[in-house]
């Protein structure tokens, strides 16, 4: 069956279309009518059998839009072929007519009839039955012709009265196939896009529904009829969709990631009215284990680039009082945008916070980027901070390399050993923290980046200001917010929670039996100077967990962990207790603050963590040792 359809009602309008057709070219088919009942039963037929468009004249042409056929009707134009000559063969052998016809036919005629000067009567036709009331009154008023379409002559001709047809012209049949050639192209491109989009929609995770105002599922994807209907489609929307429907409805707003159960599997639902003349809304629907598998394929690719905070807040611990204010401050600032600048000794966790502070704040679900500023060399610096374009150096990557600073957009970067760049490397990162644009090493465009920066050193950059060793401008834009973290020697509290946690930690990866620790080893560890900080902790219970004989440290254990040899017996058990407490390493950490506080051993002893006698025990200690 052809494509195009065209219904010729009269004997004369099928000749012409014929000719009409065979002029033109066209693949289209070409069916008589009489009656609109029989075009509405020849449109239905070629309707289902896969016809696209029907080609119709005036009142046939109406009858179709009105009828159920759903495939378009073009209608074959009223041009007024022969419409002046008729009237006024008509005025001039009775001076008195009727037209009888569609509303276009009737309005061209009384625009024509005072020039003709006939009186004319007029008569409209809406459905077939028309004729049957018409005509006798037309009869009934003495009127003995009738001006009208192919119908309406024949029905005039079966009244007895005298008929003028209006013809149907080869132009405007032509006019008519052009325009439904157009409509049918265009119909095609429809048909092509909407089967581009169906493939489109059945190609994505998510399921897609389009439902009506009535709740009626006007179209599913084949995601959505697996999860919600098990392949089995409804055309009704189910029921665990219909409160969150109807707030839509209501409201016009769309609702987000409404949590929804179907068949025992929980999922996401959104929904978003559409606001065209059918009130139509799309739902798109998600299992929540497909989203929880996308967001760890997403983790993973981001932890093998080594781009993710591990460490949070929680995992700190912070029992100290000293230890719970940098938490406090660390939270405070986490959740503004500014730079972080971290101060502290070596080991003391700065970036175990650099991360927290990332996974406290807004970009917790972006990179984190961390970059030691002391361990690469200074002239391959830049090109891995800024990433660099082909040819930009001897040795460059062909098609150039991204750097660390574009990695990290949206999240965050860490900055460790700040304190170690060179003078010109921070007037390069002066910009970034400024203008939050990078140049990659070679190139002339700028990039922009969205990032945060946190720094942390365990030097005293205002005194290398001083110096001259560190740009002031820089220093002044890192340290926005400065956040100071204690040393362990002053956080005391937090030894013993530390020693059980490390404890577990590697008597687990090292599949060994957890270690008991004597109150008196405790109290070694608890009173050396731990100048390493939590990171010299660390290290020492890992060597206990794989070196201690037995389960049991004793305190001679502990020293040796220490590396701190026991003192003679000769000497006083005190002496030689205190001095067994200390090594070469908390000796210098001791001389060093004192020089810090200027002499001051009330200071020095605060900044220690530890009591001025007990300060000054440990420099007599230290001095008996020098004499010795």
């Amino acid at each position: 069956m052809k494509s195009m359809l065209l219904l010729a009602n009269s004997d004369d309008m099928f000749s012409v279309a014929q000719e009409a057709i065979a002029h033109t070219g066209a693949d289209i088919e070409v069916k008589l009518t009489h009656t609109y009942e029989e075009t509405s039963k020849l449109a239905a037929e070629y309707e289902r059998g896969g016809c696209r468009i029907i080609i119709a004249r005036g009142a046939h042409a109406r009858a179709l839009r009105e009828s159920n056929i759903k495939i378009p009707v073009t209608n074959i134009p009223f041009t007024g072929n022969n419409i002046v000559s008729l009237l006024m063969q008509a005025s001039k052998d009775w001076g008195e007519f009727a037209v009888v016809g569609n509303p276009t036919m009737i309005q061209m005629t009384r625009e024509l009839e005072r020039p003709i000067g006939a009186k004319v009567h007029y008569y409209e036709i809406n459905r077939w039955t028309d004729f049957n009331s018409i005509m006798p009154q037309i009869r009934k008023h003495g009127i003995k012709a009738v001006i009208g379409g192919y119908d309406s002559a024949r029905a005039a001709r079966a009244n007895g009265l005298h008929d003028y047809c209006i013809k149907t012209s080869e132009y405007e049949i032509v006019t008519a196939i052009m325009e439904a050639k157009n409509l049918l192209a265009a119909l095609e491109r429809d048909r092509h896009w909407d089967s581009l989009f169906r493939a489109t929609l059945d190609t994505i995770s998510d399921g897609i529904l389009v439902v009506d105002k009535k709740g009626s599922v006007t179209h599913v994807n084949r995601r959505a009829n697996k999860l919600i209907y098990n392949d089995r489609f409804v055309t009704s929307a189910p029921k665990e969709l219909k409160a969150p429907m109807e707030k839509v409805m209501r409201s016009g707003e769309a609702v987000y990631d409404e949590l929804i159960e179907f068949n025992d599997h929980k999922m996401t639902a959104s929904f978003l009215p559409l606001r065209d003349e059918d009130d139509n809304m799309v739902i798109s629907v998600q299992e929540v284990e497909h989203i929880h598998k996308i967001e760890r394929k997403v983790r993973q690719k981001l932890a093998n680039k080594g781009l993710v905070a591990k460490n949070s807040f929680d995992m700190l611990y912070a029992n100290g009082q000293e230890l719970q204010e940098a938490v406090r401050t660390a939270k405070q600032y986490a959740v503004v945008d500014s730079s972080v600048l971290i101060c502290g000794e070596t080991g003391t966790g700065k970036e175990m916070f650099a991360q927290s502070i990332h996974n406290y704040s807004s970009r917790r679900d972006e990179a984190f980027v961390a970059v030691n500023c002391a361990t690469i060399a200074p002239n391959l610096l830049e090109s891995e901070l800024f990433g660099y374009v082909e040819g930009a150096f001897t040795g460059a990557k062909r098609g150039g390399k991204i750097g660390l600073f574009e990695l990290a957009h949206k999240g965050t970067i860490f900055l460790d050993e700040i304190g170690e760049t060179s003078l010109e490397m921070q007037a390069r990162l002066l910009r970034v923290l400024e203008e939050h644009e990078i140049m990659r090493v070679g190139d002339d465009k700028v990039i922009p980046v969205d990032i945060r920066v946190i720094a942390a050193t365990n030097r005293d950059l205002q005194q290398m200001v001083e110096e001259g060793k560190f740009r002031s401008d820089f220093y002044y834009r890192l340290d926005v917010l400065a956040l100071h973290l204690p040393p362990l020697r002053v956080c005391r509290e937090n030894i013993v929670p530390l020693i059980k946690h490390f404890n577990s930690k590697y008597s687990e990866r090292h599949a060994k039996h957890s270690l008991d620790f004597t109150d008196e080893s405790l109290e070694v560890l608890k009173n050396y100077g731990w100048p390493g900080n939590v990171r010299e902790l660390k290290n020492v219970i890992e060597r206990l967990v794989v070196t201690n004989r037995g389960d049991i440290v004793d305190a001679d254990a502990a020293r040796t962990a220490l590396h701190i040899k026991k003192e003679s017996n000769s000497k006083p058990m005190q002496e030689a207790s205190d001095k067994g407490l200390m090594n070469a390493a908390e000796m210098e950490l001791i001389r060093n603050v004192l020089k810090e506080c200027g002499g001051n051993k009330t200071a020095a002893a605060k900044k220690l963590g530890i009591s001025r006698p007990t300060l000054h025990r440990k420099l007599k200690l230290m001095e008996a040792g020098d004499d010795a």
